[in-house]
């Protein structure tokens, strides 16, 4: 097998969502496929829409709780489970070595494990779940080699946005990331699955870094399955490699409207921040939660600013819980209200609640699309707590903390989609083969 090289590759996992996995089964029922090819190996995971937003929704999370039942899906997480990149490790799916495919572009996430994970389209979707394989073209492969240690008040999030400035949005355009070095070993399992969760923010079509102790008892603490360790070839040769001091880096942050629109915090000056949000399935750990209550303990939230709090999964909210975190932390009230027990929160939930508004999020994508034509939204990890990045006027008022509980979703659609293609749901479908057309049957 040689870079640029096509491929015809079984598939390991599958993972579909509430909008991939119905409009791909609708799709394979159109086409008069009623069985999928292995239930066993096909998780779904309600999550983008959650708590249904109106009528159409609800029915499409019926359907889908139908539909796994009926073929027999026992790797199905309902809503309030959590985001389906957090669901996927935290019940040990992603396994070193193995070839995963999600309805979703972030699904480069479980590389950070050693799995060989990436997002494909819908109509990618409904192939491999009537055919258990797909076509790749093999990527060529850069190394990133990270070396030193982060330092105090910078986080894994800068690195990828460091990578992401210095070398463009496209440096890994339809290519795998390596991640090695001292400093990549120095990472937690919660860093990783962050730098992993950007790959496909600089084009990785996949994003890794080698198993170790780390990674090992991580998974071993998750699944019974057996768990190998995955390391590249001794002979592995790569496009290019680069090496990154992450001991010199400061926190960043992505301004409008491009993730590699990369600015040092401090060059921002005044910008006022309307709402802040912690939580995605790129910073809703555990780790990301402690830094945060490290960060505003004794300090409340400037007036006029929102602060949503949303873990990225039920097992990092019954963590927080289990820390104090949760009740002691995210408020100026000393309480943070449970996060839905938990209706967990996507980028799609959130996404449009900046219009008209400067906004600060601990996510991945800040595209104006999903922010409105006149709000700005910055990404980073680090931001100052008085209202801006380096606003200074004094902080007052008590925290205006919101979770899922008091979360409305603004601007819903409200039209009836029942009967509708799945184009209404999911308007850009992959490609098709440039060899062949697919055929279902």
């Amino acid at each position: 097998m040689h870079p640029l090289e096509f491929v015809t590759a079984e598939i390991d996992l599958l993972m579909g969502h509430d909008l991939s996995f119905f409009a791909a089964y609708m799709m394979m029922v159109g086409r008069g496929i009623q069985n999928v090819w292995d239930a066993d190996k096909i998780v779904v995971i309600i999550d983008h829409f959650v708590p249904a937003p109106n009528v159409s929704y609800a029915g499409i999370h019926k359907n889908i709780r139908e539909n796994v039942r009926k073929l027999g899906i026992k790797k199905f997480h309902d809503a309030g489970a959590g985001i389906c990149h957090q669901v996927i490790p935290d019940k040990g799916y992603a396994l070193p070595g193995k070839l995963i495919v999600g309805g979703d572009s972030h699904a480069t996430t479980y590389g950070a494990l050693g799995a060989a994970s990436t997002g494909i389209g819908v109509s990618e979707l409904a192939y491999v779940m009537a055919k258990g394989s797909l076509w790749f073209m093999v990527p060529e492969t850069i190394k990133f080699n990270l070396v030193e240690n982060l330092p105090r008040m910078v986080s894994a999030k800068d690195i990828i946005l460091k990578i992401a400035g210095q070398y463009s949005c496209e440096v890994a355009q339809y290519k795998s990331i390596e991640f090695c070095g001292p400093g990549a070993g120095a990472l937690s399992i919660d860093q990783r699955l962050t730098i992993c969760n950007m790959g496909v923010e600089v084009g990785a079509k996949f994003a890794f870094f080698e198993t170790d102790e780390k990674s090992m008892a991580y998974l071993k603490a998750r699944t019974d399955e057996p768990v190998e360790h995955f390391r590249p070839d001794p002979d592995a040769r790569y496009s290019a490699t680069y090496e990154l001091d992450v001991s010199k880096l400061e926190p960043l942050v992505a301004c409008p409207h491009n993730v590699d629109n990369v600015k040092p915090v401090y060059e921002l000056k005044d910008v006022p921040v309307n709402q802040a949000v912690l939580g995605s399935c790129t910073n809703g750990r555990l780790e990301d939660f402690e830094r945060a209550a490290a960060i505003i303990k004794g300090r409340k939230i400037a007036h006029g600013v929102r602060f949503l709090v949303i873990p990225a999964s039920q097992e990092i909210y019954n963590q927080l819980e289990s820390e104090g975190l949760a009740d002691r932390n995210f408020s100026g009230r000393r309480r943070c209200p449970r996060p839905g027990r938990l209706r967990a929160m996507s980028r799609r939930t959130y996404g449009c609640t900046c219009a008209g508004r400067n906004g600060y999020i601990f996510d991945q994508s800040e595209f104006q699309r999903k922010n409105g034509q006149s709000g700005k939204l910055h990404l980073s990890w680090f931001c100052r707590n008085r209202g801006g990045f380096s606003n200074r006027r004094q902080n007052r008022g008590p925290a205006e903390v919101y979770t899922l509980k008091s979360f409305r979703i603004i601007n819903s659609k409200t039209e009836d989609l029942s009967g509708k293609s799945h184009r209404a749901l999911w308007p850009i479908l992959s490609p098709i083969s440039p060899r062949e057309k697919i055929d279902f049957a």
